[in-house]
């Protein structure tokens, strides 16, 4: 059909309409040119069409939280700094020496949970070594008392095996692995590291979530943790708010 022909078809149409049909139809043709200047409109001022709901499942999110021993904790940790500490200088039980190494048999307490409403297994926790030197020199400090901790799994990791993996402190415990852990459902660990000489190393978290494979690295606010054997050390125990000389009993 021609252009011309269908203007006449459409001229009749409108003569034998009637009002009420006609009415609409202007409206109609309005409503759709109103709509079309207003879209005009919106993207020359600028402003972006609003983006499509988000459909499908959050993709899951392993967060951790890493805590080093302070002082006054003996049962979990010793510290060993780069200098001669004299017999009567004042102990600080909160004290993490920003210039210390932790020592062999020290322990690192861990927290991970899933941030994202998502439930994930953990597989394991292994320990990848960066460097290796000898044992640090210093002064080795270690608390008289023990401290009380959030109760935890506890594991240990021998830097001197190939694999690196944490194991139960305990053989006859149960396997710590795998654990599921959610938003409201984390997961606490002390891990009890143990090595000799200077080892720097990073722990590295295996887990999964509908049947992907993830790995979440575990550093001390992004660098490697370091720890110590004490043979090069002398050891200092705290007594009466003070170090003195010798190892704690």
């Amino acid at each position: 059909m021609t252009l011309r022909a269908r203007s006449r078809r459409l001229g009749a149409w409108w003569r034998e309409a009637g009002s009420a049909a006609q009415l609409g139809a202007v409206v109609g043709v309005l409503t759709a040119l109103i709509g079309g200047v207003c879209a005009a409109a919106q993207l020359l001022g600028g402003e972006d069409p609003p983006a499509p709901a988000a459909s499908g499942p959050a993709t899951p999110r392993l967060e951790y939280a890493v805590t080093l021993p302070a002082l006054e904790n003996h049962c979990t940790s010793s510290w060993i700094v780069p200098r001669d500490v004299a017999d009567g200088t004042p102990f600080d039980p909160r004290e993490v020496p920003a210039d210390g190494v932790l020592g062999s048999g020290s322990a690192i307490e861990i927290v991970a949970q899933e941030t994202t409403g998502r439930t994930v297994v953990l597989h394991g926790l292994r320990a990848q070594v960066r460097s290796r030197g000898p044992a640090a020199p210093g002064s080795r400090l270690t608390h008289g008392g023990c401290g009380g901790t959030l109760q935890q799994a506890l594991l240990r990791i021998d830097l001197a095996t190939q694999a690196g993996a944490a194991v139960p402190r305990d053989p006859a415990a149960a396997a710590p692995f795998p654990w599921t852990v959610a938003e409201h459902d984390p997961a606490a660990y002390s891990v009890k590291i143990e090595g000799t000489g200077r080892v720097e190393f990073v722990l590295v978290l295996d887990w999964s979530w509908g049947g992907r494979r993830e790995q979440t690295i575990i550093d001390d606010a992004g660098r490697p943790f370091v720890v110590s054997s004490a043979e090069q050390a002398t050891d200092m125990c705290s007594f009466q708010q003070t170090w003195r000389a010798g190892r704690c009993e």
